[in-house]
């Protein structure tokens, strides 16, 4: 699930890889959870594309109507990345605030 991209046909490129392709660089917060960090890079650098990844995004802050234009969230897991994530990227932050994700991706 894509939130602000829900689009997808077959055999083209994703909503979110074209909303992507419109920014220079692409930065994806791994584990956003409530997605602050996410939206306050957003925020902060408007001409990047930053995208929050996390396994359950209920607990995403504030009105989806008030977040940047440049900021999607999309629910997947960092060890089985969705397709429609764009690669590569330019960037990519993790907080490690949760053992499992850490160990799933040093482990892994």
């Amino acid at each position: 699930m894509v939130l602000h991209a829900i689009e997808q046909r077959a055999g083209t490129a994703s909503a979110l890889q074209r909303w992507a392709a419109g920014y220079d660089r692409v930065h994806v917060d791994v584990g956003t959870g409530d997605g602050t960090y996410a939206i306050t890079l957003a925020r902060r650098t408007p001409e990047i594309g930053v995208i929050g990844l996390d396994t359950n995004l209920d607990r995403l802050r504030g009105a989806r109507r008030r977040y940047p234009r440049n900021v999607r969230f999309v629910v997947g897991d960092a060890l089985a990345v969705p397709d429609e994530v764009p690669a590569p990227v330019d960037a990519v932050s993790i907080n490690f605030p949760y053992g499992s994700l850490l160990r799933g991706l040093v482990d892994g």
